[in-house]
């Protein structure tokens, strides 16, 4: 009988061992080949990770260069403004002061003609008026640039 033959058993003995470590080996392989792959891919992903982290830090800069100087350009006008409404409210009192003792000192004149110290004196005091409109307005545009300074956020993804 065939198998009763110990060489054939030795035989397919060693054939099975020498399969056995073929089918090792290949596996082997390929579980070395998936490993070098993840790692390669792991390498690319944190490189990837360091260029986004380098693009963030330069935007984050950039706007905060740039709030920085709307802040500055803010509190410029804030400080222009607020000189402007120290003396638009000093020609006020000026004028008013003017026009009081204007009004004390000189009666209307008999004639009927018009007063021109009261004609220049309202007149200005009209001209301030309309000063103190435009101002109030440019100190709403500072409160809505400073509001928009205010909003900026800062992303970091």
């Amino acid at each position: 009988m065939a198998f009763s033959n110990p060489l054939k058993w030795i035989g397919a003995l060693v054939l099975a061992g020498f399969f056995g470590l073929f089918i090792k080996w290949h596996y082997t392989n390929k579980e070395e080949a998936v490993q070098k792959a993840v790692s390669v891919l792991n390498e690319k992903f944190i490189q990837a990770q360091i260029a986004q982290m380098e693009a963030n830090a330069k935007k984050e800069k950039a706007l905060k260069l740039s709030n920085e100087r709307i802040r500055n350009d803010y509190q410029k006008q804030k400080d222009i403004n607020n000189d402007l409404a120290r003396a638009n409210a000093d020609k006020l009192r000026d004028y008013e002061s003017a026009l009081a003792s204007a009004a004390s000192g000189n009666a209307a004149p008999a004639s009927g003609i018009d007063d021109p110290y009261r004609t220049i004196a309202n007149q200005c005091a009209r001209a301030l008026i309309l000063l103190d409109e435009h101002a109030q307005g440019l100190q709403a545009k500072a409160r809505a640039l400073q509001d928009y300074a205010n909003g900026l956020r800062l992303d970091t993804k």
